[in-house]
């Protein structure tokens, strides 16, 4: 197989090479916006399954790279080794589509069993515990965006009244808004400084249409916590994603609870 260039990637039809008789697994795994949120030159646009290939030793080297390691990438190049995307069309994926196929990739590299280390938060106490990836719930968009084809939505304030139109975050708007996040923090000296404000302010398009972001982040700032409550809810429950909060039940004192589902080095790199 030729070498390619560091951060290109083959289409998949080109990938499934035959060495010593072994071919790639190719699986079809559904992405939970339907891919109906992407614009018409992005890969990901109108498709409801992607094709992925299954990890293999050339993925873990893009995992165990230091320079991609360095510059926060290594996702990024993995999920474009498996699915022939380019380097672009993943910086867009939406946050719930990015965190799907990276799951199905782990689970084609290493199977669906995922041994973490679980912090009991009644007791205190931490025990290893093992998930079942494949059981992870994937939720699908059952919104209409305001037009087809554009990442934009439309919900009314309780209190106020006002009309907000809004957009699901993508891979890109997390890393901003969690740098913007740990700035304020270190200038400021405090440790959730705008944790609130600053992810509606980064989420929120327009404001009665009003787009000036002067103005929407003035809002924001002052807009009743009622109305702050029921939109971050609202967009929490039709966000397209797959569920990573997990059923735990404590070995130790028996609390049962849901939690994020732990992601350590150890989910690319099980012992």
């Amino acid at each position: 197989m030729s070498q390619l260039p560091e951060g290109s990637y083959k289409p998949l039809n080109d990938i499934n090479e035959s060495a010593l008789g072994w071919e790639v697994p190719i699986e079809s795994v559904p992405l939970p916006s339907g891919g109906l949120l992407y614009s018409p030159d992005s890969f990901f646009y109108n498709k409801s399954l992607i094709q992925i290939k299954a990890m293999t030793a050339r993925e873990e080297d893009i995992l165990s790279s230091r320079a991609y390691s360095k510059e926060g990438s290594a996702i990024d190049h993995l999920i474009a080794s498996c699915t022939g995307a380019s380097l672009k069309d993943i910086g867009q994926l939406l946050l719930g589509d990015r965190n799907a196929l990276l799951i199905s990739i782990r689970v084609t590299g290493y199977g669906a069993d995922y041994n973490a280390e679980v912090s009991c938060n009644a007791c205190g106490k931490s025990c290893d515990h093992n998930f079942n990836l494949s059981e992870l719930e994937v939720k699908q968009l059952n919104i209409e965006p305001i037009e087809p084809g554009k990442n934009i939505f439309e919900f009314r304030l309780p209190v106020s009244k006002k009309i907000v139109h809004f957009r699901f975050f993508n891979s890109e708007d997390e890393n901003q808004i969690d740098g913007e996040i740990e700035n304020m923090s270190k200038m400021l000296g405090e440790a959730n400084t705008g944790r609130v404000t600053s992810r509606i302010f980064k989420r929120v398009l327009s404001i009665d249409g009003i787009t000036d972001r002067n103005k929407i982040k003035k809002f924001i700032s002052i807009m009743p916590a009622y109305d702050s409550k029921k939109f971050r809810n609202y967009v929490s429950e039709l966000e397209p994603k797959i569920e990573t909060e997990v059923h735990y039940k404590c070995k130790y004192c028996s609390h049962e609870s849901q939690i994020p589902l732990p992601i350590g080095r150890n989910f690319f790199w099980p012992a």
